[in-house]
């Protein structure tokens, strides 16, 4: 009896470590899949033609960024309409010249509202009463808003942030200024809707968004590098967040930064405004 005992207690012990063994290689196959199957996104805000003035955060921080991260996929704040056909925001065109000589795929996903002057709507509708009625409401908002003024305690005003160029690639994409921005974007919405105060915020960051999950849905499993400005930035990270499949980094995560050369169209592209990598078609590895 204690033997037959011994015997089965041998053999469920053996089928136990069979079973166990199974579940463990079914449990890393799926693992492995879903990592296969996980995008990973970084969003990076940039400050546009800031990027000249600031040292802290110039455009050749803007080249590290890109060579520390190694994206398979680069989307860039242009509009399709015009991309490769125009020049536009400086950092979008060098991102792209980037994409190009490494033989990445770049993508265009701006957006702009044709044939409209939305700076003289702008101009026009802060003469107003109505701007000026509501302009005193925002500043109230502003003013009780706790995260807002414990930001501007600890950093000062955005345009003196902008103006000292003091800040770095980091700070423009940390968790202050992404909290800052989404909390005035906020009261801007509340107060002046999806207007030309703020640059039809909601519009542009949908359209935009579409462009983006566009991407993603080609380059499923792949690295994702998203340049945008920074009123963009924290828009994208909460839509991404929340996406199945989907993996967003922060800066953070990849410092410190490499340091990495430019090629020869990126430093004539820098040195001599001439940017010949970005006009030339020829590559099979651009998608517009």
């Amino acid at each position: 009896m204690k033997k037959y005992t011994n015997k089965i207690l041998i053999i469920t012990t053996a089928l136990v470590l069979v079973a166990s063994t199974v579940f463990f290689f079914i449990k890393v196959s799926e693992i492995k899949k879903k990592i296969a199957e996980t995008t990973q996104v970084l969003v990076v805000g940039t400050i546009h033609e800031s990027h000249e003035t600031n040292p802290n955060y110039s455009y050749q921080d803007i080249i590290n960024i890109l060579g520390t991260y190694n994206p398979e996929v680069i989307c860039v704040e242009i509009p399709p309409a015009i991309f490769r056909k125009e020049l536009h925001l400086k950092e979008m065109v060098l991102a792209s010249i980037y994409g190009f000589d490494h033989n990445i795929k770049v993508y265009p996903i701006g957006w702009q509202i044709n044939d409209r002057d939305i700076e003289s709507e702008r101009e026009a509708y802060m003469l107003t009463d109505d701007y000026i009625t509501k302009e005193q409401i925002a500043k109230s908002l502003i003013q009780s808003n706790r995260v807002i003024h414990n930001f501007v305690d600890e950093y000062g005003d955005m345009k003196d942030i902008l103006n000292e160029n003091k800040m770095s690639y980091d700070f423009f994409n940390g968790w202050n200024y992404d909290n800052y921005f989404c909390e005035s974007d906020k009261i801007s919405i509340s107060v002046f809707g999806n207007s030309c105060i703020n640059y039809f915020s909601e519009t542009r960051n949908a359209e935009m968004m579409k462009l983006i999950n566009r991407v993603i849905k080609e380059n499923k499993g792949k690295r994702i590098m998203i340049l945008t400005g920074l009123e963009h930035k924290h828009y994208f990270d909460q839509v991404l967040s929340l996406q199945d499949n989907v993996y967003v980094l922060k800066l953070k995560m990849i410092l410190p930064l490499k340091n990495i050369p430019a090629t020869k169209n990126m430093a004539e592209y820098l040195e001599k405004n001439s940017p010949k990598g970005y006009y030339d078609n020829t590559s099979n590895n651009i998608n517009q």
